[in-house]
């Protein structure tokens, strides 16, 4: 008798997909476990930065093939408190004041990133604490890692380059760009007779908008996690960041909690604008304030460790101090002596401007030691011990002509 052939068992696809993420939890549960033994901080599920920032203020940058200038600036603030990412779009062409010759921000990172990072603050009054850089060779990487992007290309796109070595042709409608499609995407400004977006940086940041979005909603998607190994790498061999290894897992496992819903793309509000014959985005001043005001939380990035630290020093080292301006200036010295030894900690009881005028600033302790916490600060002013207790201060500053 023949035998008969057995049948080849067909493997559940139900079962394939919880084995490979199974796979995939074991893979990202033993990097976590790796990072908790290298940095001592305990471990987390969803990574090992320890949540050392109530929120991040940090700036991402596209560079150009050159890497002199910025075609993507985007300022972004990660609300740890209440789960949100709210990202601000700063077009290239933004109008700052400075000292070069060219006037738009996308030139500033050729002096370095802070200098980008401090025009960007004086358009919009928020500070960054940190900051990555990507080529657009890496966001292709990127956008291939991902499997593509789907967006509705506006209005026909051709333009070429070849200074730059760039071509863009794109025809209308919705499509789904590769990596080098969605570069063209977000490079276009103009075709090559000279037209373009209708409503021009407008319209290009609501291009750049909508592609934005596309990229969130791949990224949020539960599938991406298999697709992380080749995202991890696209983003390591093509970008600079100061984030530490430890803050960008943290950072990951903040924004894995993130839904749809939890991240908004907000435009920098102005309008474009011919100014000496030079096209530029002339920011709104009043809606920009009024537009960052409501969106973003407008106070330094500052540590939770930092924060305790300042209060147990206030605790400790809450010392009473009398400041006297007697430096014969038209402006009270004593404000911004206030601010600073506030900020340090020190309590401020009392503030006087002098007529009689003093030579030399002077520290007056009561209280024997007090006044080295103040020579700390203010390393040159000498100080003298007065035997006689003063019931209201333990330190008198005295500001003469010659503070600095």
């Amino acid at each position: 008798m023949k035998k008969r052939p057995q049948k080849e068992k067909k493997r559940s696809p139900i079962l394939v997909i919880i084995v490979l993420i199974t796979l995939a939890i074991i893979a990202w549960m033993t990097y976590n476990f790796v990072i908790a033994l290298q940095t001592g901080e305990p471990f987390s599920f969803f990574g090992n930065g320890k949540e050392k920032t109530e929120f991040e203020n940090f700036v991402v940058a596209g560079v150009d093939e050159e890497g002199y200038r910025t075609d993507l600036i985007l300022f972004c603030q990660l609300n740890k408190r209440d789960g949100k990412l709210n990202i601000l779009q700063i077009p290239r062409d933004t109008k700052v004041e400075n000292k070069r010759n060219d006037k738009k921000i996308n030139s500033a990172y050729f002096s370095g990133m802070d200098v980008l990072q401090n025009e960007i603050h004086s358009v919009t009054g928020l500070k960054a604490n940190h900051y990555a850089v990507i080529t657009f060779e890496g966001f292709k990487d990127i956008i291939d890692a991902i499997g593509g992007v789907e967006v509705d290309v506006p209005i026909r796109m051709k333009y070429d380059d070849p200074v730059q070595d760039l071509v863009i042709d794109l025809q209308p409608g919705v499509q789904k760009l590769n990596g080098e499609k969605a570069e063209m995407f977000m490079r276009f400004r103009k075709n090559n007779d000279g037209g373009g977006y209708p409503t021009g940086d407008l319209g290009r940041m609501e291009a750049q908008k909508q592609l934005y979005n596309a990229i969130a909603d791949k990224l949020l998607s539960p599938a991406t996690i298999f697709k992380a190994p080749g995202l991890l790498h696209a983003v390591n061999k093509n970008s600079e960041t100061d984030f530490t290894w430890s803050e960008m897992v943290g950072m990951m496992g903040s924004c894995l909690k993130l839904r749809k819903n939890d991240m908004q793309i907000i435009a920098l509000p102005g309008e474009g604008k011919y100014i000496g014959g030079v096209s530029y985005f002339v920011a709104d001043k009043t809606k920009t304030k009024s537009v960052i005001a409501e969106n973003f939380i407008l106070e330094e990035p500052e540590t939770i460790s930092k924060k305790a630290e300042k209060k147990e020093q206030k605790t400790k080292d809450g010392l009473k101090i009398r400041l006297i301006d007697a430096s014969g200036g038209s402006s009270d010295k004593t404000v911004e002596v206030r601010d600073k030894l506030e900020e340090k900690g020190f309590d401020i009881v009392d503030t006087v401007k002098w007529e009689e005028v003093r030579e030399s600033s002077s520290i007056i302790e009561y209280e024997e030691g007090a006044g080295e916490e103040l020579k700390k600060i203010y390393k040159n002013i000498p100080v003298t011990h007065n035997e006689k207790k003063d019931p209201d201060t333990d330190l008198t500053f005295i500001i003469g002509k010659n503070f600095k």
